[in-house]
């Protein structure tokens, strides 16, 4: 997607998006630019840096992954919702000031994971929000997540 129409999509919206996830207080940033993969084959689509004590962030935007309208919408609503939890990812920043040495790599996988599970989690939670029924198949990262629902069809069919 073009830089300006990334630009001109956040400028219309991000209001909007902060207000639906409470961040109203925060100072964010937004920067649209390609974003270098942290290893081979990676596409980094967004990333957000953020300082918890004064609600102070950066949100990145890789506007050469971003496929449409919907997909920034997404990809930034993933990036607020990585501030919504910033108090326990503040918290797990302090832990890895105590944690030895031998631990910590450890430690900062468990974080990260955890981490981004809470926010797929989220993001889940709002999308199901949108539709009638919340129990049919959810679409992810490409992959279709099958609901009880969907599991007692296939069983009956």
């Amino acid at each position: 997607m073009k830089e300006s129409t990334c630009r001109e999509w956040i400028d219309n919206n991000i209001k909007d998006m902060m207000w639906a996830t409470g961040l109203m207080a925060w100072k964010i940033r937004f920067i649209v630019e390609e974003l270098e993969p942290r290893h081979e084959g990676e596409t980094r689509l967004g990333t957000c840096d953020s300082d918890y004590a004064y609600e102070d962030a950066c949100i990145t935007i890789n506007n050469e992954g971003i496929r449409d309208e919907a997909h920034l919408e997404k990809v930034i609503r993933h990036e607020l919702l990585h501030l919504v939890i910033a108090p326990y990812e503040s918290l797990a920043h302090g832990y890895l000031q105590i944690v030895d040495d031998q631990h910590v790599n450890a430690f900062r996988e468990m974080e990260r994971i955890a981490r981004e599970r809470t926010v797929l989690n989220l993001e889940r939670m709002l999308d199901w929000a949108k539709r009638e029924n919340p129990y049919k198949n959810v679409e992810h990262g490409g992959h279709t997540l099958l609901t009880q629902e969907a599991k007692e069809d296939e069983a009956n069919q």
